[in-house]
């Protein structure tokens, strides 16, 4: 799904990014890129055709062609997949009040990994804060090794090699150590 070595991706890379050498330049000319060049509507998730069209489906593809440039240009990167609160500043992780969603970081020496948005519907954001975000998983290509192969993140409920959208999800979150404190 992440196609960084690709040619088509190394040279809309080095067309980003130009000469600039500081890594968050950078990955802010790649936001902007993404912001003004991408619409939403596609049907592709990998980098490489989001890439060609110029048409994300979603948040999935949209940290797909995010980490591709960022590794094109010489920034580790990953996807990272979870549950959000669809109400910012609520802690109630009730039904109806979450949804899976799939962002990404990138790695600054001397800082650590920067969480980054690509699907923020303003445009995308660094350094996450709206709304409470559990992680799932990172990174793509999930090995869930019972010899069914692969998904490019795990956040929702698997069935072969692709994740199933329209099934449920049961979150069972168990406490330990926090005895008798209201709210949790």
């Amino acid at each position: 799904m992440i196609q960084a070595n690709h040619p088509e991706i190394q040279e809309t890379s080095r067309n980003i990014i130009g000469e600039e050498k500081n890594p968050y330049r950078i990955i802010e000319l790649i936001i902007a890129y993404l912001n003004e060049n991408l619409t939403v509507g596609g049907a592709y998730q990998d980098a490489l055709m989001v890439n060609r069209s110029k048409q994300t489906s979603g948040c999935g593809a949209s940290a797909h062609i995010f980490v591709a440039l960022s590794r094109a240009a010489g920034i580790p990167a990953r996807t990272i997949a979870g549950i959000h609160s669809l109400r910012p500043g609520e802690y109630n992780w009730q039904i109806n009040n979450f949804g899976t969603h799939i962002w990404a970081e990138f790695y600054l020496p001397n800082y650590g990994w920067i969480p980054v948005d690509p699907m923020w519907p303003d445009g995308p954001i660094m350094a996450i804060s709206e709304g409470n975000r559990l992680i799932l998983s990172k990174n793509s290509d999930i090995d869930l090794g019972y010899g069914r192969g692969v998904v490019p993140w795990f956040h929702m409920p698997h069935v072969n090699t692709h994740q199933e959208e329209e099934n449920d999800i049961n979150l069972s979150i168990e406490l330990l150590g926090i005895e008798d404190s209201p709210g949790y």
